[in-house]
């Protein structure tokens, strides 16, 4: 369940090109259909968060982290054939860090993984849950997505004519 849910969720953020409502609307059916089987986590920030919460054991943690990043690597490339373009991945910006961005990814999971922990916790259904986990990514993405343009904003203004714009102002939106 985790790694096909992570392969459609990847999928449907390379897809709509990140768009909050539809990556909301989609992580819904995806809840839906995989929360009985493995948590419909999904996204390794929130299985990080279960674990944090004792919510899931080390082993299982592990388990699903596994799943979730072939679940994601194999969309990626799905998605690239679909494109019909050369798939490559470079490491050459890796020790590049931009605070704003690492900044504004962690905001929006921690908002993302409060409002799970509050869904959670609460004795709803399984529709209830996945609507709530929806909304949630939802409105993590807004968010997140907001900081970051202001910091693209705030980039774009200081570079000068003649230099190359700094990586941040390539940036459209988060992943949280």
């Amino acid at each position: 369940g985790e790694m096909l849910g992570t392969f459609l969720l990847v999928s449907l953020v390379a897809a709509t090109g990140g768009n909050a409502f539809l990556v909301g609307i989609g992580y819904i059916a995806i809840v839906l259909m995989f929360f009985s089987a493995s948590g419909a986590q999904v996204n390794p920030a929130v299985t990080f968060g279960l674990w944090a919460m004792r919510k899931l054991s080390t082993a299982k943690m592990l388990f699903y982290w596994m799943a979730q990043f072939v679940g994601a690597i194999a969309a990626i490339l799905v998605m690239n054939a679909f494109a019909s373009s050369k798939f490559e991945i470079s490491l050459a910006s890796f020790t590049q860090w931009n605070w704003a961005v690492v900044s504004a990814e962690v905001f929006g999971a921690a908002i993302f993984m409060f409002v799970i922990a509050a869904v959670l916790q609460r004795g709803n259904t399984d529709t209830d849950k996945a609507v709530g986990m929806g909304i949630g990514l939802f409105v993590a993405l807004l968010v997140s997505s907001a900081m970051l343009q202001q910091a693209v904003t705030t980039a774009s203004s200081g570079a000068t004519e003649g230099s190359e714009a700094p990586r941040i102002t390539k940036l459209n939106g988060t992943t949280v």
